[in-house]
């Protein structure tokens, strides 16, 4: 949960436990039953953002397994163009056939690419193979497209379920708030005669701030910033008054 999510699930935590000890509500009562769908809620919120964390952690390493998978396809779509050149000084057929790619492409631009290399490729596999490239060289690039490819998907696929996570966080927290006005109002009306507990439930309801960050301190002032300050003139520097001397 990021820090707001944060505040608002521990203000429902408070209002929760502090309307359990004091509230004495019937089931059947809205202030009881705006308390058990309180109560539900945070458990829901709880489970939401344990199944985001996991997806978090998922979309990490799809990150990581995508950039390997993209050095591996590089790595070998590079190596059939270097090869294809140098087949070009003996068989000009190969000349500006295998263009070489800018080194900047995006993934869907390099999945384009490789895959159109490897539509190239494969009519002249014996020519690649008699310049030393393994007899399964073919194979092994288009799996290593499709292993770029999946870990593209994976990724996509874990940030969109984080996405959700979040999103569900969201709605059951703003369900969970129509709750609490309700039960705020059930127990402002059962304990108006006792103001201990009006001011417990005034402070265990209240929706904290989010903690200030503190300003980095200012650096201390230097000969020359405290003469400007007080308006005196600057000393002179040692070598000039030496040389005054």
């Amino acid at each position: 949960m990021n820090d707001k999510q944060r505040r608002r699930v521990e203000r429902l935590m408070r209002s929760r436990d502090l309307a359990t000890a004091q509230g004495g509500f019937t089931r059947a009562s809205v202030g009881g039953t705006a308390l058990a769908a309180i109560t539900a809620r945070i458990e829901e919120i709880n489970n939401l953002a344990a199944e985001r964390s996991t997806t978090l952690r998922a979309a990490q390493q799809s990150t990581g397994n995508r950039g390997d998978a993209r050095n591996a396809l590089r790595a070998r779509l590079f190596a059939i163009i270097d090869t294809a050149e140098t087949a070009a000084l003996d068989f000009p057929e190969f000349k500006d056939k295998f263009r070489r790619p800018s080194t900047n492409l995006n993934d869907q631009n390099l999945l384009g690419t490789a895959r159109s290399i490897l539509a190239e490729a494969t009519p002249h596999a014996a020519r690649f193979i008699e310049y030393d490239m393994p007899e399964d060289f073919l194979n092994v690039f288009g799996a290593t497209i499709a292993d770029f490819e999946q870990a593209i998907n994976q990724q996509n696929a874990s940030k969109s379920g984080s996405s959700a996570a979040n999103l569900a966080i969201d709605a059951a927290l703003d369900a969970a708030e129509l709750d609490l006005e309700r039960l705020d109002t059930a127990l402002r009306n059962k304990h108006a005669a006792n103001a201990g507990i009006l001011a417990a439930w005034k402070s265990a309801s209240r929706l904290h701030s989010a903690p200030r960050k503190l300003k980095s301190p200012a650096p201390p002032p230097t000969e020359q910033t405290s003469a400007a300050a007080s308006g005196r003139p600057e000393p002179k520097a040692e070598a000039e008054s030496e040389a005054g001397d």
